[in-house]
C-alpha cells in the first residue's frame, strides 16, 4: 500500500491493498482492537475485516470538530465480497463514508459515522 504523507489542506490518498475504511473498527487490525472479540455488526456484516485493492480518498475538514468524509473503489480481496472466484481487473465495489467526533472532557471521546 501507498500512502501520501503531504498533499496538504487534509486530503490524503491511498493506493493498494488495504483494510477498508467503512468502519471504526475495520480499517485496523484485529491485534490492535481494545478487546478480544469484534462487534456483532462488524461480526455479522463484514466478519474480519473489508479488505481491498483500492484507491482510497479521506479529507478531514478543518473546523473545531471532527469531520471525515471519504471513499474507496477497487475490488474486495475476500469471501464474502469477491466475486466468487472470477478473475475480473477493474473496479467491482465501492464504498462512501462519513464520520463526526470531538472530544468528551481529557479521556473520552465520541466518533458517528454512517
Amino acid at each position: 500500500m501507498a500512502q501520501t504523507s503531504a498533499v496538504g489542506n487534509g486530503l490524503t490518498l491511498k493506493l493498494g491493498r488495504a483494510f477498508s475504511g467503512i468502519g471504526y473498527l475495520d480499517s485496523l487490525h484485529p491485534h490492535a482492537w481494545d478487546f478480544s472479540d469484534p462487534s456483532l455488526v462488524q461480526n455479522s456484516f463484514l466478519d474480519s475485516n473489508y479488505k481491498m485493492d483500492a484507491v482510497s480518498e479521506t479529507w478531514i475538514a478543518p473546523l473545531p470538530i471532527f469531520v471525515e468524509i471519504g471513499g474507496e473503489a477497487g475490488k474486495p480481496v475476500d469471501y464474502p465480497f469477491a466475486d466468487s472466484g472470477q478473475k475480473k481487473n477493474g473496479i467491482s465495489s465501492g464504498t462512501l463514508f462519513a464520520r463526526l467526533g470531538g472530544d468528551i472532557g481529557l479521556s473520552h471521546s465520541y466518533r458517528l459515522g454512517g
